[in-house]
């Protein structure tokens, strides 16, 4: 098992319990700064028996070897220099590693599912933009998700039990089915945690006779040209828009900026769908 485990960002005795016995017990401690970490470790009598470097400047290098220890059935806690690992800090290299092996992930010390989430998650972390609980309203909700569709960065939202299927549909539809990483009832008795694509995980959920728990949904960002319609989608949306009155010109215009065509092969496809 690999744990992720926040400590302090600045008084050391904001150092959980919860996490001092994880790192005690762990077969191995990874940290990004070796030296910071024995030096809080000191304060809370952690002699690790296994002490690994495992930051921004080894961290490509280092994976491979923690993955080995997690697949010899080793527990590695794993410890940034401060606050929770993963966020704008190294972590989730591990952890997507981890997660492609099998190995199961859990986090400590953490006190926002936000944090946990995306720590957890195995998705790019070092720049993420939190959503919230998206609105109830559909129009509100299409507005919201519309102004982040192309943002490169990871999405987070929360979510309600009754709510979690309507709102992985709404995602999917509005962005693609992207990866991405559902926590519920994070650091509870059941805990679970589901990673795939949207439709993926909306399926596995499907299939319960009942939904319980919070959601930290946390979705990846958009890539380069993840915006641009397919061709498919392209001759759709303008059949769309013909069949609401709207002129060729003025289709073009709306268009233009979700297709690789340029203005003029666009007004030439529009004409020919018209006629």
């Amino acid at each position: 098992m690999l744990w992720l485990v926040g400590v302090p960002i600045g008084r050391e005795g904001d150092m959980t319990p919860h996490a001092v016995d994880i790192l005690k017990s762990a077969d191995v401690i990874a940290a990004e700064d070796t030296r910071k970490a024995l030096r809080l470790f000191g304060i809370h009598d952690i002699t690790p028996d296994k002490l690994l470097s495992h930051g921004a400047h080894n961290e490509h290098s280092s994976v491979k070897g923690i993955v080995n220890l997690l697949m010899e059935g080793k527990t590695v806690a794993y410890v940034s220099d401060a606050g929770m690992p993963c966020i704008s800090d190294p972590g989730f290299l591990l952890v997507r590693a981890a997660r492609a092996a099998g190995i199961d992930v859990k986090a400590s010390g953490g006190t926002s599912a936000l944090t946990m989430g995306v720590a957890l998650s195995g998705l790019s972390s070092d720049r993420f933009t939190f959503l919230g609980f998206l609105p109830r309203q559909n129009k509100a909700r299409e507005t919201l998700v519309g102004t982040v569709k192309e943002l490169p960065f990871s999405l987070v939202i929360y979510e309600a039990p009754h709510r979690i299927l309507e709102t992985l549909a709404d995602v999917e539809r509005l962005l693609g089915d992207r990866n991405c990483f559902v926590g519920r009832e994070l650091t509870k008795t059941y805990e679970e945690h589901l990673t795939g694509a949207l439709s993926e995980v909306k399926a596995s959920l499907e299939n319960r006779k009942e939904v319980l728990g919070e959601f930290v949904v946390v979705i990846d960002g958009a890539v380069e040209g993840s915006h641009l319609l397919t061709d498919e989608g392209l001759e759709s949306e303008i059949l769309s828009l013909l069949g609401d009155g709207h002129k060729v010109k003025k289709i073009r215009d709306m268009l233009k900026e979700k297709t690789p065509l340029s203005g003029a092969e666009l007004y030439k496809k529009i004409e020919t769908l018209k006629s």
